[in-house]
């Protein structure tokens, strides 16, 4: 579990990702694709936009499944209206769909590691999640 926002990580590495992803150590400053406001962090952006750019807010998977643990500090939409047209994620390869991206990012690199496109942030020496962990293919 994170210690900041208690998300319930199915892993070390998932825990590892969702760290690096909303919760990061340097001060970049992440800006709203919606207007011109930016945040110090990821869940300060996600905050933001579930309360002024609501009609944007991706609908919450988990809540769809009746399994979100969030409640209303969920960073994701639990109008029934929206999560019943749940966003899926479809292998153009071999069509096999995936409610969770995370699911479909690794099915696409253990699956067709050919079509996943290098790591940007290897080339520079700055993943942070190694060649097992990373979506995007090392060349290690």
């Amino acid at each position: 579990r994170c210690e900041e926002c208690e998300f319930p990580a199915e892993s070390i590495n998932d825990l590892v990702y969702h760290m690096y992803e909303f919760h990061p150590l340097n001060e970049n400053m992440v800006k709203c694709n919606h207007c011109s406001d930016t945040f110090t962090t990821k869940g300060d952006l996600m905050t933001h936009r579930k309360e002024v750019h609501t009609e944007n807010v991706e609908p919450c998977i988990h809540f769809n499944e009746g399994k979100c643990d969030f409640g209303d500090k969920c960073w994701f939409s639990h109008d029934s209206q929206s999560t019943e047209s749940c966003h899926e994620y479809k292998c153009n390869i071999c069509h096999e769909k995936f409610k969770i991206k995370s699911a479909f990012m690794r099915h696409r690199k253990a699956k067709h590691s050919e079509s996943v496109p290098g790591c940007k942030n290897e080339i520079n020496g700055s993943c942070h999640h190694g060649s097992q962990n990373c979506w995007f293919r090392h060349y290690e």
